[in-house]
């Protein structure tokens, strides 16, 4: 027991446990329940529960959290082992967005420990806005927020991104024909690259590295790729990032760019670098990336920018 506080006039102890009672939780949860709606004015909170039992009753997977106040909180998704690289997980997450967005939440927010599944968000369109150390000892956590809002406007026929891989050494080629057909999109830089065809080569050495990742579709299809150079401290720098002209603006670089930063947190780096082209400075921004200077390139100079993942 601690010493006592005082209260009213009244000495009151501070009790400790390791086994609090149901009802002592449900009368603080309701207590700090009330202080928020009389603080925010925003009285729809509500459970947000998403489960999948196999036919005896048996629970194999499911999400736990709830909304209110226009966003939507995970606070529990699991999926039994059995289970688990069948789609379940996602087909849960997907569930209990579509319910949020029901409810009128614009943003979902979760955590995952490094040991857990934070790539696994990073795939499903969820950007880390932070981490934090030893939690437990030894381990980070990391926290994402996804914006439903932009998930929503997508049209029918916007290329959906099905997964983030590692580059296979047989598609070196096809993504130096990526990159041309990406970067021919800028009509003032075509004369330049195609004076200076060499600018332009296939990643191999990358690819051996495990430095490159592709987007793809359900079918397969390539819709973009990523190229980091190697991690120098705590800073990692994308060094390329090109997507293919008929998936701009689906939300293809901002998953490419989530799946660097997360695998560069990950890795240890605190910092995503980039020199950007000039041209695409307002993508990073709304990324969160913010302007450090410039660099002098084969083309002229460009902005650096840099985005801190601590």
């Amino acid at each position: 027991m601690k010493p006592p506080l005082r209260h009213g006039g009244e000495s009151v102890p501070i009790r400790i446990s390791d086994a609090v009672a149901a009802d002592d939780r449900t009368e603080l949860e309701d207590r700090l329940h009330a202080f928020n709606v009389e603080s925010t004015g925003f009285r729809d909170a509500r459970d947000l529960s998403c489960l999948l039992r196999d036919p005896d009753g048996t629970l194999v997977a499911g999400i736990d959290g709830f909304t209110w106040g226009g966003y939507a909180q995970i606070e529990v998704l699991w999926v039994s082992e059995g289970l688990r690289g069948n789609g379940v997980g996602r087909k849960l997450l997907e569930a209990a967005e579509a319910e949020a967005r029901k409810r009128g939440c614009t943003s979902i927010v979760l955590s995952s420990h490094e040991f857990q599944a934070p790539r696994f968000y990073a795939k499903l369109g969820y950007r880390l806005v932070g981490t934090t150390e030893d939690t437990p000892a030894g381990h980070r956590a990391f926290h994402f927020q996804k914006h439903l809002a932009a998930t929503e406007q997508l049209q029918p026929d916007v290329a959906v991104v099905e997964s983030i891989r590692d580059a296979r050494p047989d598609e070196a080629l096809a993504l130096e024909r990526l990159q041309r057909r990406s970067s021919d999109v800028w009509e003032e830089y075509r004369a330049e690259l195609a004076a200076n065809p060499d600018a332009i080569e296939p990643p191999h050495r990358a690819i051996t590295d495990g430095r490159v990742r592709v987007a793809v579709d359900a079918c397969g299809r390539r819709l973009g790729f990523s190229v980091v150079l190697p991690i120098r401290g705590d800073r990692c720098e994308l060094d390329d990032l090109f997507v293919e002209p008929d998936s701009m603006r689906r939300g293809v670089g901002r998953l490419l760019v989530d799946d660097v930063v997360t695998r560069a947190a990950a890795a240890g780096a605190s910092y995503v670098d980039v020199i950007a082209n000039p041209n695409a400075v307002g993508f990073y921004e709304r990324l969160g990336f913010e302007h450090t200077g410039w660099s002098s390139t084969r083309f002229g100079d460009a902005p650096r920018m840099s985005l801190e993942l601590t």
